[in-house]
């Protein structure tokens, strides 16, 4: 299956993307379902993990992996003259897709979520991609203010304690007591 993915060199077009990252998104409709499939394509020694429990996932996870690549299509000019992306690029966005799928079903078990970390990492190089493509230099100026801004925020909501629990993030401000 593997060297099947391997050989295959799709090249969609911005209205196809459009279009899988819709489908992924509407995971919140048939997460279960989906879920459930899972459960009979699991090996035998991961048949004793519940697929269907409820996990408490920080809902703006869920927003973010959906809004990254509906931005990144939106604001992407890296289209070739045929109107369709590179290979490369196609592979980024459908990982992406991957990442939204995965982000959404981690509602039913923690373990959809750890899988959604490898493809999450496509996200960053299609972000970076789409603001150095950019035609007007204002429009990355712009990107890059938005998007810093955006981390920011997420860092300072997902700061008391995250998801986990685990972490206590302080500023310095904070030790001191000031």
């Amino acid at each position: 299956a593997a060297i099947a993915l391997i050989a295959l060199r799709p090249r969609l077009s911005r209205q196809s993307l459009f279009i899988l990252v819709t489908i992924a998104a509407g995971a919140m409709v048939y997460r279960n379902h989906v879920a459930g499939l899972a459960q009979y394509v699991l090996p035998e020694k991961y048949m004793s993990y519940d697929l269907n429990a409820d996990y408490q996932i920080n809902p703006l996870l869920i927003i973010i992996s959906i809004l990254i690549p509906a931005f990144c299509l939106v604001f992407d000019t890296d289209v070739q003259p045929d109107g369709r992306f590179s290979t490369e690029k196609t592979w980024l966005y459908l990982f992406s897709c991957a990442n939204i799928l995965l982000t959404i079903l981690a509602k039913n078990s923690m373990y959809f979520s750890r899988i959604s970390y490898y493809f999450v990492h496509a996200n960053s190089i299609l972000i970076s991609n789409m603001i150095v493509k950019q035609r007007m230099r204002t429009n990355s100026y712009i990107m890059y203010i938005v998007i810093g801004v955006i981390c920011m925020l997420y860092f300072l909501i997902s700061m008391p304690g995250g998801t986990l629990k685990i972490d206590n993030y302080m500023f310095f401000w904070q030790q001191i007591g000031v």
